[in-house]
């Protein structure tokens, strides 16, 4: 019988020979002849051995993490092996196991320029999972961001900046001040992806309502909208920015003002006039800040019912149901009563849903929307008005009571169940 050594003997020159296609991987299989297997060499060997990265699971990522620091150090001279997919399938491991692989940061930082774009991928990927600990990387990212995806197959160089955290700030605020306008959009991108934590960066931002490009202003004002109620130092400059020549940027800067939750009394009039914008996407986000600002908004009622009435029907479905929602958190009961008559379907059938909205205090609508129940021509709006009465608890009075049941037989399927439900949560509420 052979023994062991003569079986190392043999074979040892047959591995040496394929060590050049498997790379380091050859070699640590070499290594590891007549050694005892550690815990690394098993979920190693697993990880070499997997063709698809879909295919880790939980467990062998918790081997590594088990090993922590000796299983970094040893990983880490695999992201220079000659294969590929040792290089990928490394960085992939060492990312997944965050800040305790800040020591492979030096190491993953130049595979964002490797031959291959997978490889690229998992390098970047890693980086950016180590949040903070990718700090040293920094200057590499920033160097990724004028590359066309096509080129670097990233597409995420703004996303893992924003993992970095604080520490990217400085060199984001000088990149908004590149000459690339694609740096310096990507730039502003990463910001708004950092939120509150980009705080240093609002005068910066700020600075570029002043650039010609549309696009970069708009990238501004929704860095400054994603911050919150930390960019209140922008407010005046976003009110001015209502007014800008290029739709986008006053959309952008609508919906900035709403995120920031600026005081009502310097932002209302002018939402107000931009509810008569002739863009469209400015009106919506005008909108949706006047819905979040419930009755503080009511001087906007009578433009907010022009939206909802649409005459030159300019408006797309969600706006004017945005509008109708605003209507019911202002309490525009009259207003939205009279809509119960409008000429428009569409119309009718969003008051009724926005006075539900409205609860009990919209008991002053009963007859109205009673009188939609049986008499409308429309189904949608029957059917809405049905949901509305069961919605106003104080509703639970014979003639509402009396019309849901005729409407429980109504010949459309949709008002029969509406007015069905409406009857259940009526008597849900007489037993609470």
């Amino acid at each position: 019988m052979i023994k062991s050594k003569s079986l190392i003997q043999l074979f040892t020159p047959i591995l040496l020979s394929i060590i050049p296609i498997f790379g380091l991987s050859g070699c640590n299989l070499v290594n590891q002849i007549g050694q005892p297997r550690t815990e690394f060499d098993l979920a190693n060997q697993q990880l070499l051995k997997n063709s698809e990265l879909n295919l880790y699971d939980d467990s062998l990522i918790e081997k590594f993490q088990q090993i922590g620091q000796p299983a970094v150090a040893k990983l880490t001279p695999q992201l220079q092996d000659k294969n590929r997919q040792v290089r990928e399938h490394t960085a992939y491991v060492l990312g997944k196991m965050g800040e305790t692989a800040k020591s492979a940061v030096p190491a993953l930082t130049p595979l964002l320029k490797d031959p291959e774009w997978q490889v690229q991928h998992a390098a970047a990927k890693a980086l950016g999972e180590m949040g903070t600990a990718a700090a040293p990387a920094i200057a590499a990212l920033i160097a990724e961001l004028p590359k066309p995806d096509s080129e670097t197959h990233i597409n995420t160089t703004p996303e893992l900046l924003s993992q970095v955290g604080n520490s990217a700030v400085p060199a984001l605020i000088i990149a908004l001040e590149d000459r690339d306008k694609v740096v310096r959009s990507r730039a502003a991108y990463a910001l708004q992806l950092m939120e509150a934590t980009a705080k240093p960066a609002i005068p910066a931002l700020i600075k570029i309502f002043k650039d010609p490009d549309p696009g970069m202003r708009s990238s501004a004002a929704s860095a400054l909208g994603a911050m919150g109620t930390t960019a209140k130092p922008a407010v005046p400059t976003l009110i001015k920015t209502l007014k800008d020549p290029d739709p986008g940027v006053r959309s952008n800067a609508a919906s900035a003002l709403s995120k920031i939750q600026t005081e009502t009394k310097l932002i209302l009039p002018v939402l107000i006039a931009t509810l008569a914008d002739k863009d469209e996407s400015a009106r919506k986000n005008a909108v949706r800040t006047l819905l979040q600002m419930g009755s503080a908004a009511k001087p906007a009622v009578p433009a907010l019912v022009l939206v909802l009435k649409d005459p030159n029907q300019s408006a797309d479905t969600f706006t004017r149901t945005d509008a109708a929602e605003a209507l019911g958190r202002i309490g525009a009961i009259p207003e939205l009563s009279a809509a119960l008559q409008d000429p428009l379907p569409i119309v009718r059938w969003r008051a009724a849903y926005a006075l539900g909205k409205i609860g009990d205090a919209a008991k002053p609508a009963i007859p109205t929307l009673i009188t939609a129940l049986q008499n409308d021509q429309n189904a949608d709006v029957r059917r809405r008005a049905a949901e509305a009465l069961g919605e106003i608890g104080t509703s639970a009075q014979q003639p509402t009571v009396s019309a849901l049941n005729k409407a429980s037989k109504d010949p459309d399927g949709w008002v029969q169940r509406g007015a069905a439900e409406a009857l259940k949560r009526l008597d849900d509420r007489k037993s609470e």
